[in-house]
């Protein structure tokens, strides 16, 4: 899943100057939500990751903020440096997110436009974070094709032909055309999952795009399903696509996008999430006890130790204890006085009151 996640997201670069002409912005209302709803200062400073050609970024950099893109297509960071020519406080690194190092750099926001579901999220939301200032936002929005009225049932026609001639790229729900804006299933879980935000606020924006059957064709020609067809696949596909708009809707065709903005602060305590493994549970005191535990990780605020399970805001009886990866994956601290949950990454000291890891000699 992985290796298939970063292929296809690599194919992007090949386009770059196709999905600078083809692909829709964002609306201009999203921007405004951006900036009031994370509080980012006057002239703050922006990371972007997967800036793309700039359509999101342009926008911020015209507003005056400072801004750092990390993308990874050496052609779509040229197109964007293009794009932000005029504007100098913003600067493009070509290279993955995963492998990028904030290096002591801290910024008031982050941001990411239809991207950051291309990344690992095991590592992008702590890079994020750590990235982030003490009271820095992250702002993250999507846009995805949904039900409108004036498409005139034209992707139900369309469907068929994804079907006929490249079933490989249709999904089990495509046969029930676009979901209704009400059905697209909130990101939310997802964010707070990280147990590096939470979701403070969510916006969305309902808006139609209409497209000749060469503008049309060029948007799809932007998709990384559509791009990793075979020539041969590809030009039956689009044959049968134009011959349905040309034929059956007078060579228009209209779209229906919805945009959702989620606005997450950074938590000043990461929670527990996405570290299953055997654990050894020891507790510091004048008794220190050890034992093996098998956790399992049931999201950012729970997880289940000797199969009980326990709530991060819950006050457990011991003064102080810690858990420790056998894998060495990380050090998961709870403090009684925190009620919350620590990450702390690997070979790093923990400081627990008067008890410290690893414990003096």
């Amino acid at each position: 899943m992985a290796e298939e996640r970063t292929k296809l997201r690599a194919v992007f670069d090949e386009a770059a100057l196709l999905y600078d002409e083809a692909r829709p912005g964002y609306p201009e209302e999203l921007f405004q939500d951006v900036v009031s709803l994370s509080g980012i200062p006057q002239g703050g400073r922006i990371l972007e990751i997967g800036c793309g050609t700039g359509q999101a970024t342009v926008p911020l950099a015209r507003r005056g903020y400072r801004i750092l893109c990390v993308e990874l297509g050496e052609n779509l960071a040229a197109v964007s440096r293009r794009n932000l020519d005029a504007y100098p406080r913003a600067e493009v690194h070509v290279g993955p997110f995963e492998e990028w190092q904030p290096q002591g750099a801290s910024f008031d926001l982050a941001i990411s436009a239809t991207a950051f579901h291309w990344l690992d999220h095991e590592v992008a939301y702590p890079r994020v974070a750590d990235a982030l200032g003490e009271a820095g936002s992250l702002a993250l929005f999507w846009s995805v094709h949904v039900h409108t009225e004036a498409d005139g049932g034209i992707f139900q026609e369309v469907q068929k032909v994804y079907a006929r001639e490249a079933p490989e790229i249709v999904g089990p729900e495509d046969h029930k055309g676009p979901p209704r804006p009400e059905d697209v299933p909130s990101r939310t879980p997802e964010i707070e999952r990280s147990g590096r935000f939470e979701v403070t606020a969510t916006r969305t924006y309902r808006w139609d795009e209409t497209y000749d059957t060469s503008g049309y064709l060029s948007v799809l020609n932007t998709y990384s399903g559509h791009r990793s067809l075979g020539k041969h696949t590809h030009d039956r596909l689009f044959r049968g696509i134009a011959s349905v708009i040309d034929q059956r809707f007078d060579g228009s065709i209209t779209k229906g996008y919805l945009t959702t903005l989620y606005v997450a602060r950074k938590r000043k305590k990461a929670l527990i999430s996405r570290l299953p493994g055997t654990y050894r549970l020891t507790r510091y005191g004048p008794q220190r006890k050890s034992r093996k535990a098998r956790v399992r990780s049931d999201g950012p605020t729970q997880c289940s130790i000797w199969g009980i399970r326990l709530l991060a805001s819950w006050v457990f009886a011991l003064d102080a204890f810690m858990i420790v990866p056998d894998h060495m994956h990380g050090i998961v601290v709870m403090r009684r006085s925190d009620r919350t949950f620590d990450y702390t990454p690997k070979r790093s000291r923990v400081f627990l009151t008067d008890c410290r890891y690893p414990p003096p000699k």
